[in-house]
């Protein structure tokens, strides 16, 4: 696992933010206990937003690089939205 602090900054041409966790089961939202649903933003939002600033200004400072974020299709054609409600806040 890469460990980097801030202020740190790496070389990168390309990011891709391609992370993606959700529940185990698709639930209702308030079926979803606290702590599943912090965890779905806590991967999906907070972490794509610090690995994003750790590369961020090195890709500034170089004036070159791309950082690509990944949405997700599923969000559209899942059958409920209801079943995944943090999951496509998260990756619209």
């Amino acid at each position: 696992m890469l460990k980097v602090s801030y202020g740190e900054q790496l070389d990168m041409g390309i990011l891709e933010n391609n992370v993606r966790v959700t529940y185990p089961v698709a639930r209702f939202f308030h079926e979803v206990e606290e702590e599943v649903w912090m965890n779905v933003i806590k991967v999906n939002v907070i972490g794509t937003g610090l690995v994003t600033r750790v590369v961020i200004e090195g890709t500034v400072e170089r004036k070159r690089g791309v950082i690509v974020n990944i949405g997700s299709s599923y969000v559209i054609v899942l059958p409920s939205h209801r079943l995944y409600p943090t999951y496509d806040v998260c990756k619209w």
